[in-house]
């Protein structure tokens, strides 16, 4: 039924809300290698740089990353490369009209977006946070029985949004 929560993606027998960032990252290595080798680039690269980025996505990884280089998207590195990875699979999910490849490239995006602590991005960065729930959202309108999940993150979003929409403009912060 599309009202009943679907399970998540390999995440070890535990919903997002049950695990921690550390367990679904471990429970889905092998997948992360394969979206970071195969969707995000193409089979272009030898391993040592699809190892890296994979140990980048490790939350337990404390490597220190340099300072100013800035993410994707102007925001922190190792949020952004789950979101980036989570796009690689948004023409999949948006475009395709095969269901197995839709399914694939949903479960996909949200492996990915598993993996960030999202009050803590809310918390650090507002743009990152609104991006990767956006990115969620795609996903879960996409797989069959997800809309339990799909409003939960639209609350999620508009939350944000409303939030965020009240932050005062830089001319309101000029004034202070």
């Amino acid at each position: 039924m599309l009202d009943e929560p679907m399970p998540e993606p390999n995440l070890a027998g535990a919903s997002a809300a049950e695990s921690t960032p550390e367990e679904r990252f471990e429970a889905n290595k092998m997948v992360l290698r394969d979206i970071i080798e195969v969707d995000h680039f193409s089979n272009t690269v030898p391993e040592s740089i699809v190892s890296l980025w994979l140990n980048a996505l490790d939350p337990t990884n404390k490597t220190l990353l340099p300072r100013d280089v800035k993410g994707f998207y102007g925001g922190d590195l190792r949020a952004s490369i789950s979101i980036e990875l989570a796009h690689d699979c948004y023409k999949y999910v948006m475009h395709e009209t095969d269901k197995t490849k839709v399914d694939k490239y949903a479960n996909r995006m949200l492996i990915a977006l598993s993996l960030l602590d999202m009050d803590e991005l809310s918390k650090k960065d507002a743009n990152l946070a609104g991006l990767a729930l956006w990115h969620t959202a795609l996903a879960q309108a996409r797989l069959p029985g997800s809309l339990v999940d799909l409003s939960d993150t639209l609350k999620r979003l508009f939350a944000w949004w409303h939030g965020y929409s009240q932050q005062p403009s830089d001319s309101e912060m000029v004034k202070r």
